[in-house]
This record gives C-alpha cells, sequence and structure tokens, in this order.
C-alpha cells in the first residue's frame, strides 16, 4: 500500500509505503540524523586546534563521541561528494558531476537501503544541488527544499522543519539528512556573527557580496588585510552554523523514543590562498578536501583518530553500526571499528600503499593519496599541468616527483586500476605546485553554486 506525504513547503507529494507494509524492526535500532555542513573545512573547528572559539557546540560533540581528524571528501564540489556520500561509490563510477548528470535510477542510495530495512526516511536541504532532477533523492520518504529562501534563513528553516517532523515521527527508526548553507559565500551571516571576529570595512569589501569578490579574484593576489577580512567573515558564518546545530541537538525529541546517532560532517572546505586559490572549485588542494567528522551515539567510543575516513566510508560504516545487511558494489570501507573500539584492523586493499583516498572532479582534475613507508603522498592532476607529487604531511603545495619516483608510480599505479588517470607518469622536473600566472587564463567563473566542474567533459 502506497501512502503520500507533503513536504512543508508545498512541493510534490513523495511516495512512502505504509507502516504494515514495512519488515518487522528491531527494538535496539536507533535514529540516524546525518548533518552535512556545506563548505566547512576541518581545521575551523576549535576542537581542530583552530585559535578562534568558533565551534563551541561541535566540540562538545567531538568530545561526547568520535572526532576524526583526517577525514575527507571525495571531490572539491558539492553534488559529487554527496552523491559519493549516498552511493559509496567514486566519483569517476557514478558520474554525476553537475545538473546535466543525472544519478542513474538503478544506483542504490543509503536512503532507498534503509527504507527497505524499515527506516523512515527524511531529507531537508538549503541548496539547489539537490533538486529532484539530479536523483541524489532517491529513497527519501520526505523531503522538505529550502533553497530558495535568504541564506540566513535556511538553516533556521530546516532545523524547525526537522523539529517538526520529529514530533510526529511513527515508532519507524528514522533517517535523516539535514543540509545547511551557513558557511558558504556569501560570508554575510547576520549579528552578532557578521562582526564577531573583525570590525566592519566597507572599504575593503561588502560582505553581501563577498562571492562576486571570490568569483573575481580566485587566481589572483589580494591585499593582507582583505584575505584576513575574508576569513573572520567566514569564520563568523562558522559559529553561526554551529549556533543553529546547538539549537538543532538541542530541540531534536524524536517521538519513536529510539536513540540517535548523530554524524557532523561536510562536502568540501575553502581555500584562502594558502596554495595561490581562493574559494572552492576542481583544485585538489588539503584545505579543499580535508572535512570535518564527528560521530555520536549509542555504542560510539569517545576520542580522536588519525584513522583515514572519506565520503564512501558513510554507507558501509552506517550498515556496520546498525548492524545491517551490505548491498554489493559499495566502494567504501567501514569506519566501524575506530568508531566501536573493537580495535579490529581496516580493510587495505592495495599492498605497499595503505589508506588510498581517490579525489575525482573530472578526467582532468582528480588526485590519489596514500600512505606509503609511514609517509603521506598525494598524486595529482591538474588542468594542464603535468603530473605532481606533493608531502601532505610535511609540504603539501610543493611537488617531490623527482626524490620519490616509486611513490609517484605506485599511487599513478592505483589511479589506473581505479580508471581516473588518463596520463603517463613523468620521470623528472620537480617543480613548486602554487597556481602561477598561467593559470590565471584557466579560471572559470564561479558564482553562488555554478561550480566549474560543470564545464568539463
Amino acid at each position: 500500500m502506497l501512502v503520500f506525504i507533503l513536504s512543508c513547503t508545498g512541493s510534490e507529494p513523495a511516495e512512502t509505503v505504509a507502516d504494515a507494509d514495512m519488515p518487522s524492526l528491531r527494538p535496539d535500532l536507533p535514529n540516524v540524523v546525518l548533518v552535512s555542513m556545506d563548505t566547512l573545512r576541518a581545521d575551523r573547528l576549535s576542537a581542530a586546534g583552530y585559535h578562534r572559539d568558533t565551534t563551541p557546540f561541535l566540540d562538545e560533540r567531538a568530545a561526547a563521541g568520535m572526532m576524526f581528524r583526517r577525514a575527507y571528501s571525495q571531490a572539491p564540489s558539492t553534488l559529487i561528494t554527496h552523491t559519493s556520500m549516498f552511493t559509496s561509490l567514486l566519483p569517476q563510477v557514478h558520474q554525476v558531476r553537475g545538473h546535466n548528470r543525472k544519478l542513474e535510477e538503478s544506483r542504490l542510495t543509503l536512503a532507498e537501503h534503509l527504507a527497505a530495512q524499515g527506516y523512515a526516511t527524511y531529507m531537508s536541504f538549503s541548496s539547489l544541488r539537490f533538486m529532484p532532477e539530479i536523483g541524489i533523492n532517491q529513497g527519501f520518504e520526505t523531503v522538505n527544499p529550502f533553497w530558495d529562501r535568504p541564506k540566513n534563513k535556511r538553516g533556521v528553516n530546516v532545523t524547525d522543519a526537522f523539529h517538526a517532523y520529529a514530533a510526529e515521527a511513527s515508532e519507524r527508526p528514522v533517517f535523516a539528512f539535514l543540509h545547511y548553507f551557513e558557511v558558504h559565500a556569501p560570508y554575510n551571516p547576520p549579528e552578532p556573527y557578521l562582526t564577531r571576529y573583525h570590525a566592519p570595512r566597507p572599504d575593503l569589501l561588502d560582505p553581501r557580496h563577498s562571492i562576486e569578490y571570490l568569483d573575481a579574484n580566485r587566481l589572483t593576489p589580494i591585499p593582507v588585510e582583505t584575505l584576513n577580512y575574508l576569513e573572520a567573515l567566514y569564520d563568523g558564518g562558522v559559529a553561526y552554523l554551529d549556533a543553529e546545530l546547538r539549537r538543532l541537538h538541542a530541540g531534536t525529541a524524536i517521538a519513536n523514543g529510539r536513540p540517535t546517532i548523530w554524524i557532523f560532517t561536510a562536502d568540501h572546505g575553502e581555500e584562502f590562498k594558502e596554495q595561490g586559490y581562493l574559494g572552492h572549485s576542481t583544485w585538489m588542494h588539503e584545505e579543499l578536501l580535508r572535512v570535518p567528522l564527528v560521530v555520536t551515539g549509542p555504542g560510539i567510543v569517545t576520542g580522536q583518530t588519525d584513522a583515514i575516513a572519506q565520503s564512501v566510508d558513510l554507507f558501509p560504516t552506517l550498515l556496520d553500526l546498525l548492524q545491517l545487511p551490505h548491498p554489493e558494489g559499495l566502494q567504501g570501507r567501514s569506519l566501524a571499528s575506530p568508531l566501536t573500539g573493537s580495535g579490529a584492523p581496516l580493510d587495505q586493499p592495495w599492498p605497499g600503499v595503505s589508506d588510498v583516498v581517490p579525489f575525482y572532479e573530472n578526467t582532468k582534475n582528480w588526485a590519489v593519496a596514500g600512505t606509503i613507508d609511514g609517509q603521506r603522498f598525494k598524486l595529482v592532476q591538474q588542468e594542464g599541468r603535468e603530473l605532481a607529487l606533493h608531502r601532505v604531511d610535511v609540504d603539501p603545495g610543493r611537488d617531490v616527483m623527482t626524490k620519490h619516483q616509486p611513490q609517484a608510480a605506485a599511487l599513478h599505479a592505483i589511479a589506473e586500476q581505479i580508471k581516473i588517470s588518463r596520463k603517463k607518469l613523468r620521470e623528472s622536473g620537480a617543480r613548486d605546485a602554487n597556481i602561477d600566472e598561467l593559470d590565471m587564463l584557466r579560471s572559470m567563473g564561479y558564482l553562488d553554486e555554478i561550480e566549474a566542474a560543470e564545464s568539463h567533459e
């Protein structure tokens, strides 16, 4: 039997399966709330050692559960990473890179799999990246979009809508995905967050138009005082998001009375000229790829871990935590061992290279990271450049290809096996990997949510 649920925004009804048609549920199955914090880089959490007290709530969550210090997104863009998060497929497999690429209906999503196990599935988002025509909302019974609201109201709407939904939840466990946009440019949070870390500087830029400033200066040098102001505005957005997440967590009372696993993560970070870039786009820099990951809930141990995590890992990890069956074809690895303290070793499928993480925007922009002999390397291909090798744990902006040919070859072999490499490995020509003036000619416009990846095939 099918019934219909209308979203709070009055959009088209979503089909859902009546409770009577659900499989029998274990009484110990917890709720799961997956929170995506758009554009939040990992090192901006004060729990990660940031010098500003930006995230007191997330710090509390980190202390109450497990914080991954080395978690990575699959790409420096929203849609690619979330599709990998929902499908546990690498970007070169799911092929969703922009609004012109729809997720194939045959692809199984986390929401679909949990719904088949008896979960009620709910989604609320504040970016047009999640519109139905993209297909990544497959499996969500109830969908509340708020992308068309004023930016500083979207998160409030997401929180309020979920509170209302949770209060009416049936006895079925709930899987909810909540997406927050507060940190994303334009960097214009409401007071007191707008001026929390820097006095107003209208002579430098108008925060309301900071997205236009980023778009015009992606690859050009900018004054230090302007850069500092941009970072202060960004940090104000982080603090605003943190306060909203506190309200979300404190006000969530899911009517089924089940305990809840909370996951806080991000789709990508943001760069402030550390390697010559401003904002986020196709570049494979650490500032864009390393993201927060904090997990709390029943059975989760407390502490911080250096275990490598990536977006594709969330799907199999949740299934292990919930003790539910794994479908075939998942490409992530379960992180249940560090989360539960079981001590079981994580899967290492590549001989001689551990903790492999591939990043992929398109055939011209990709990277593969891995640990070899205790050192963390990343092989990087950027459009218009030769392959480069970086020591991300020492100097992430310098090419060390000449000194570490065997490590480069090992990572390149993996890139070929997972079908992201179309470049031959060069043998010499070490150079500094920071963006130079020639890249300016290849700069691609990026206004609000129009990502450069859509122009690449």
